[in-house]
């Protein structure tokens, strides 16, 4: 077994043990060091103290169990490590920008942070807004086009569908230039590239409409260009995202959500990911 696969290993250990009082020598002997190489080694590839990562993680799990489950928050702060409510409290605000109190009765969103693994660079680990949504039915206008290909191909042909739309055509409402909110729309091998007001100069527009439901939504930060940032936030949300919380879809449907500002302002852009979700009985 190589280093990284050993770091890797050493990983999966402390994520199995995380409600627990972890003894380091453990993940440090599978990883192949002792116990202070591994803490430095740790942290010179993850780019955060070994400590942190763990206690980023285990308020991470917490705040899934605080959003799920009927726990007392003296319970679940005890669980994961917390002597008391207050001191569990005041961590859970500094990490998930809300109290444990206003996710479960507000639905304020979290902000997990997603396991680790190292590849040749460490991988994963990111802060991303979580919430999880009960979403009314929506009807968007837009137009759509055949695309049953994989995802990463079919961002590449997102990518041209917007820059089609922000064609300056006559007659045509342009995506890149009209600040608001648009919406990508992938279902059942289709994408439509669409809005929540039909455009009564174009004669192609075509009803989208979105179930109503429960939905993961996750958010980035402002700024930066969605066809680097959106297959990022996908990666990150079916292979580690959902599984970490505890949700699995119920379907193939997904929306990216665009919040668009003048070309003066870009830096305020965002976006959204959602997915329509269950909470997964096997990973309880």
């Amino acid at each position: 077994m190589d280093q990284i696969d050993a770091l890797n290993k050493a990983v999966d250990y402390i994520e199995t043990h995380l409600a627990d009082d972890i003894d380091m020598a453990r993940p440090a002997r599978i990883a192949g060091c002792a116990p202070g190489s591994f803490a430095r080694l740790f942290s010179l590839l993850a780019g955060l103290p070994l400590g942190e990562y763990i206690r980023r993680r285990r308020l991470t799990r917490a705040g899934y169990e605080v959003r799920s489950a009927d726990a007392r928050v003296l319970d679940i702060a005890l669980r994961w490590g917390y002597d008391s409510a207050d001191a569990f409290t005041r961590a859970f605000a500094r990490q998930h920008g809300a109290t444990p109190t206003q996710v479960r009765r507000d639905g304020a969103p979290l902000h997990p942070f997603l396991p680790l693994s190292f590849h040749l660079t460490a991988k994963g680990a990111k802060d991303m807004v979580f919430a999880v949504e009960n979403k009314p039915e929506m009807a968007l206008c837009g137009m759509w086009t055949e695309m049953s290909c994989a995802p990463e191909a079919r961002f590449a042909r997102e990518h041209e569908l917007w820059a089609a739309e922000c064609e300056d055509l006559p007659g045509r409402v342009s995506a890149c230039g009209i600040p608001g909110v648009w919406f990508g729309v992938y279902h059942n091998g289709r994408y439509a590239v669409a809005r929540n007001a039909c455009d009564a100069a174009r004669d192609d527009t075509q009803i989208a409409v979105i179930p109503a439901g429960k939905y993961a939504v996750f958010t980035s930060e402002n700024g930066g260009f969605a066809g680097e940032i959106l297959p990022k936030m996908r990666e990150e949300i079916f292979q580690k995202a959902l599984g970490d919380a505890g949700y699995a879809p119920v379907s193939d449907l997904e929306i990216e959500v665009y919040h668009l500002f003048s070309r003066g302002e870009k830096e305020k852009r965002y976006y959204e990911y959602w997915v329509p979700v269950a909470l997964n009985v096997t990973s309880s």
